[in-house]
């Protein structure tokens, strides 16, 4: 046959002319090109400036002054070295995913927006470190979360670690775990059916340590349910619009939050809503609206206060869930850059030191240097855990581990709804920001929300009535008259 026989035979669609066929892949390539220059020139910048403004506004204006009898203290810094930081900031965040299209993105965003960034752009004029030896912190921070963002863009393997068991099984052993858990917590502890004041979680908090005290397997059941079991629960509910389900959820991680005192549990709650709602409004949602996002929250509580002449929202948010990581940081290197090491020596290789180089862990000796209570246990980042223990040996190989567990983590949720596995890593995501990796891997969820994401089923995530619609479709007709029903989404498998 010759090449114009071939062409003819050829459909419709497939036959453009090479010079137009060229010209299309240009005009992509352009806007490609475009729009990632937008990105990183205007985007990008614009955004981490509003959170250096922000963030310094509110630590300046509210928190500062209300906790200056805590030690909170506000030294000016030169502009260059402010400068200096905003550009280490947005350095960062270029090397971040553009789109939460997997569990890692997410992860990785919510340690840029809570740990990563506040670290950065507070670290001049918080008053803890030299300006130098600040920028010198963030900058090695920085390089080691870039470890992990760059490891996840390699290709891996698609396939999955293992045979995922149906759904039905699958959600069996969900409620056992889940009724396991609740009535294990009702024996030990006793359930709080009732909403707890915001002013009483800390009276609430000291009982249940002193209840753990003698039932410490109730912690790790209690985190998997409230960091890790309880999404996945919302996350089912949400997507496929079962509001019973999230009901469901919502209740449990109430009635953890009434029993155990933690504010994270209870600000979990409108956090995977707003996380569902931005999976709605886009499959592919662009990771950097969370910047701009938490900008707006930080703004939104001191308007509040402003009003109000109090600091509550602030506190809630801005002090507790950001700049107090940042500040943690900050001691710890303060602390542990003038003496000994760790070096695991409180954790996983206490049965090889006879005398340790401290009488407690990290957590305990910066609450005790910070405070002077021995009480306090001030847990910082991932990072600032590894330099407790190692240095910058450890800063860096937190990093590394890091970008170990996150590879894992995509293989185990390949397969699943973008959005059901970024519900289900938020709040395990946010431990990073206030305790160790290993610490978090088993005490927090990490290890748990891996086993669940690799045995979540594929299928069943979708709502009911798009299954409805699908029966109801005419069946389609085949060869020798036969009829074929169109495939159901089941949600056993």
């Amino acid at each position: 046959m010759s090449s114009l026989d071939h062409r003819a035979a050829q459909p419709p669609q497939l036959r453009v002319m090479p010079g137009r066929l060229l010209r299309s892949h240009r005009v992509e390539r352009e806007k490609r090109f475009v729009s990632l220059f937008f990105r990183n020139v205007v985007t990008v910048p614009a955004a981490v400036v509003l959170y250096a403004v922000a963030l310094h506004w509110t630590y300046r204006s509210i928190i500062q002054p209300a906790f200056a009898y805590a030690g909170q203290r506000y030294v000016p810094a030169p502009l260059s070295l402010v400068v200096l930081t905003v550009i280490l900031a947005i350095l960062t965040a270029w090397v971040l995913p553009h789109r939460l299209t997997r569990p890692s993105s997410t992860v990785l965003w919510v340690l840029y927006v809570v740990t990563i960034a506040p670290t950065i752009l507070m670290s001049t004029y918080a008053g803890i470190l030299d300006a130098w030896d600040a920028v010198a912190m963030s900058t090695g921070f920085a390089a080691a979360f870039a470890i992990a963002c760059f490891g996840v863009r390699a290709r891996g393997g698609r396939r999955p670690l293992m045979a995922r068991p149906s759904g039905t099984t699958f959600w069996l052993v969900i409620i056992a775990f889940s009724t396991l858990v609740y009535g294990y917590l009702a024996l030990v502890a006793g359930l709080n059916l009732t909403l707890l004041s915001i002013f009483d979680v800390y009276d609430v908090r000291e009982d249940y340590a002193e209840i753990l005290a003698g039932a410490g397997l109730l912690g790790y059941l209690v985190s998997t349910q409230a960091y890790v079991v309880n999404p996945l629960i919302i996350s089912r509910g949400l997507i496929s619009q079962r509001w019973s389900v999230v009901a469901i959820g919502v209740l449990g991680q109430l009635v953890i939050y009434s029993g155990t005192g933690f504010k994270t549990v209870l600000f979990s709650i409108p956090t995977l809503l707003i996380m569902a709602l931005l999976f709605r409004m886009n499959p592919r949602p662009r990771a950097l609206t969370l910047v701009w996002g938490a900008s707006g929250l930080i703004l939104f509580a001191a308007a509040l206060d402003k009003l109000s002449g109090g600091i509550l929202w602030s506190s809630l948010f801005a002090r507790r869930f950001l700049i107090t990581p940042a500040r943690l940081s900050q001691q710890y290197v303060s602390f542990y850059g003038d003496g000994p090491f760790e070096m695991l020596s409180h954790s996983v290789l206490a049965p090889f030191f006879q005398n340790p180089p401290y009488p407690r862990g990290p957590a305990r000796m910066i609450g005790l240097w910070v405070s002077g209570s021995s009480e306090l246990s001030a847990n910082a980042n991932l990072f600032a855990d590894g330099y407790a223990h190692f240095g910058w040996f450890g800063v860096f190989g937190a990093g590394v581990i890091l970008l170990i567990f996150l590879r894992v983590l995509d293989r185990a949720a390949h397969g699943l709804p973008s959005m059901v596995a970024s519900l289900v890593v938020v709040m395990p995501a946010v431990a990073l920001s206030n305790t160790s990796i290993l610490t978090s891997m088993f005490s927090h969820g990490l290890v748990a929300m891996a086993v669940l994401l690799m045995l979540a089923p594929k299928r069943g995530w979708s709502p009911r009535r798009s299954t409805r619609l699908e029966s109801s479709r005419p069946q389609k007709r085949v060869r020798g008259g036969a009829r074929m029903r169109p495939r159901q989404n089941r949600s056993d498998s």
